[in-house]
């Protein structure tokens, strides 16, 4: 079974490449059916969604050698309380156990390009083992383009660009994460 879980890895690796979905490397848990059906190449969109959710890591190649990357960049919509104007937040995660991180841009990838510069949170930051940064640019200066969520982008100091996704988990109230270590 060893054996078919390596295969079902590389071919929901790339069933998801296909797809445009930025994942390198994929390490997760399957149930034995996901293996099965995995291998035998009837990979459904619900099973490639749950494999796209459960990725814990990315592996880049850089220069021929390997560097894990481990981080989550989250966009959402929400204000300020108790009024504001509506502000698309986007929330960098480092998921590594053990290595720091340095982000040291971000932005949207619109045409034309925004980045988001922030004095509150100024760049470039380091994040601690599962630590978080959050920032913020106003919905006015952005396009008005679709699925903007999933067009944010992380620059770490090594070159690594994280994409960004929908942040389904907002909570309805709350603080802005922590800017991270300077």
């Amino acid at each position: 079974m060893k054996d078919q879980r390596q295969e079902a890895g590389d071919n929901a690796q790339q069933y998801l490449a296909n797809r445009d979905i930025n994942i390198f490397y994929v390490q997760v848990h399957l149930t034995d059916a996901q293996v099965r059906e995995i291998v035998d190449q009837r990979v459904t969109e619900a099973v490639a969604g749950e494999i796209a959710n459960e990725v814990t890591q990315e592996v880049v190649q850089l220069g021929g050698s390997l560097l894990e990357i481990e981080a989550r960049a989250l966009v959402h919509r929400a204000y300020f309380v108790p009024q504001s104007p509506w502000h698309y937040f986007m929330k960098v995660v480092n998921l590594s156990p053990n290595r720091e991180i340095e982000i040291t841009h971000i932005w949207f990838d619109t045409n034309p390009r925004v980045d988001i510069l922030n004095p509150d949170r100024a760049l470039p930051t380091r994040l601690r083992p599962y630590e978080t940064f959050e920032t913020w640019v106003p919905v006015a200066s952005l396009p008005d383009v679709p699925n903007m969520e999933q067009l944010g982008r992380v620059l770490l100091s090594g070159g690594q660009i994280v994409k960004s996704q929908l942040n389904k988990d907002v909570p309805p109230v709350g603080y802005v994460a922590g800017p991270g270590s300077r």
